[in-house]
């Protein structure tokens, strides 16, 4: 019975939704494809991997995420959460939370349809959905495991259910809570607060307006309440925080005062004149425009050719707000507004951010900008579909073979190389010997921590800092080989290592050169 229901439903589909389902698994495979081969697991990994590990070993949970790279400030626990059941389900390998952002990543694709199609059409929906699911970029941030990844799934949401709380306000309820989560993903999403408290503050006015006197007073009771409930729920999110931070004499609240002060993320670093100001932040916001519109999306172009794709994509997007509001589309306006409001803003924050601007710090706009596309195109065919339909397919082929061509497919085996590295100094030491690890290598990563979780795993684990543990060998893992003498560096573990002799050396052609210094027994 149950499956003849299911052969009606699928019947009943249409083509788009066919097309849909075929986008979308052909984006989780060139997501799942040969992800051991080619995975990114790195410091940060490392970091992550062992201390959600902890958590299920040792019953250890934790109320900070990871810190972030500016400003010294913690981030929220959510995504060590997220990883928690992927690892343990695939311990002692690291690989489960990778999969599981590959997975969540596949779904986004097939959920950009869906609410593509609820909020503007089916074939904006199903444009998005490509564009998204055949993203380099997007491809990349979903094939390894890291608290930034998981953010287009989040926007994505909230960009629904901002479009949705316009006609049921409960749902920013919803859209709270959804924020207090991205915002443990990376603290430049903090941008999307900024987005839905405009959106707020529009549908405020717009549907006080609306109201008769006697019904003015019970919609701003009635949205009073659902504030404060929203208000509730984003702080029930910062709850482990802000307990971190009262036992640590406001550690967390002190470092996101100065990323506002001392830090001038924020803050225009270059003195000179209101004209020089004005300037500068015009050039920014161009730059960030094209960071975020055509290098994400498709790559370095021409200078020319992308300041007329900017141009081209940005009147296309304000014709279409005026199209829909002048024919009185409310809700396809409302659609239309929420994604070039989050893009604005996007845009704008960027603008003023003053220091190096990463991919995967704007992760949280690759839906938006996939809708922006889409929308563009889609009403390029509005205004005259036998004209623009070359031209629509066309920017498609285009899309499509500039992010081909810089899919992140081609295998590393940076995975495979630490786990074998791992391996060699597992068999070069003793039953009980207590070691530390110092990697030398242009990732920075003193401590070796992806090293150090394959180590974990074993029988003959290196040292927990945190337990004040003294090694009694040091290990130092050599990537750069570029020193001569790893001994006399000025490396506060190598320092103050009593013994300086070289006990062993590992030379390895494939794999870093591996030194272990010893103390005397």
């Amino acid at each position: 019975m149950q499956l003849n229901r299911l052969c009606d439903y699928l019947k009943t589909r249409p083509w788009h939704w066919w097309l849909a389902i075929l986008v979308t698994l052909v984006a989780g495979f060139l997501r799942f494809y040969r992800i051991p081969e080619t995975v990114m697991f790195l410091g940060d990994q490392g970091r992550d991997a062992l201390l959600v590990a902890r958590m299920f070993r040792e019953y250890n949970p934790v109320f900070i995420g990871p810190v972030t790279s500016v400003g010294n400030m913690y981030l929220g626990p959510f995504y060590y959460y997220f990883m928690l059941p992927f690892l343990w389900l695939s311990y002692p390998s690291p690989l489960g939370p990778a999969y599981a952002v590959a997975f969540f990543s596949t779904i986004t694709i097939f959920l950009t349809y869906l609410l593509g199609k609820k909020i503007f059409s089916p074939i904006t929906g199903l444009l998005a959905s490509f564009f998204l699911a055949f993203s380099a970029e997007a491809i990349d941030i979903s094939r390894f495991s890291w608290n930034p990844n998981l953010a287009p799934l989040f926007s994505l949401l909230m960009i629904y259910f901002s479009w949705k709380a316009f006609k049921k306000p409960r749902n920013w309820i919803v859209v709270a809570l959804l924020f207090g989560m991205i915002i443990q993903l990376h603290y430049l999403a903090l941008l999307t607060g900024a987005t839905v408290g405009l959106l707020w503050l529009y549908y405020l006015i717009v549907e006080f307006k609306k109201k008769t006197k006697i019904n003015k007073k019970e919609f701003l009771q009635n949205n009073l309440k659902i504030c404060a409930i929203s208000l509730f729920v984003f702080l029930l999110t910062l709850v482990p925080q802000i307990l971190f931070d009262l036992k640590h004499k406001g550690l967390i609240s002190n470092a996101f005062l100065k990323i506002f002060s001392q830090e001038q993320i924020f803050t225009d670093k270059k003195a000179g004149s209101l004209y020089e100001t004005i300037t500068r932040f015009g050039q920014n916001f161009s730059s960030r425009a094209n960071h975020i519109l055509v290098r994400v999306p498709l790559g370095r172009l021409m200078a020319n050719h992308e300041a007329i794709l900017l141009l081209s994509v940005f009147l296309l997007l304000f014709f279409n707000l005026y199209w829909t509001r002048s024919k009185k589309q409310y809700r396809m306006f409302l659609a239309n507004l929420i994604v070039l409001i989050f893009l604005l803003i996007g845009i704008l924050g960027t603008a003023v951010y003053q220091h190096d601007l990463y991919n995967h710090y704007i992760a949280y706009l690759y839906p938006v900008t996939a809708f922006v596309y889409a929308l563009a195109l889609g009403r390029l065919l509005k205004i005259n579909k036998r004209l623009f339909t070359p031209v629509v397919v066309l920017f498609i082929v285009w899309f499509f073979i500039s992010n081909a061509q810089r899919w992140p497919l081609k295998p590393n085996y940076l995975y495979q190389r630490t786990q074998h590295t791992a391996e060699q100094i597992y068999n070069y030491l003793a039953d009980g010997e207590r070691y530390d690890i110092v990697l030398l290598s242009e990732t920075n990563d003193l401590y070796g921590q992806s090293y150090r979780w394959f180590l974990s795993t074993t029988d003959r684990p290196p040292i927990v800092k945190e337990k004040q543990q003294s090694p009694e060998t040091l290990v130092i893992i050599d990537e750069e080989k570029k020193v001569e003498d790893v001994t006399a560096l000025d490396i506060y573990e190598i320092v103050v290592f009593p013994e300086k002799n070289i006990d062993l050396t590992l030379n390895n052609q494939d794999l870093p050169n591996i030194y272990f210094l010893r103390s005397a027994q």
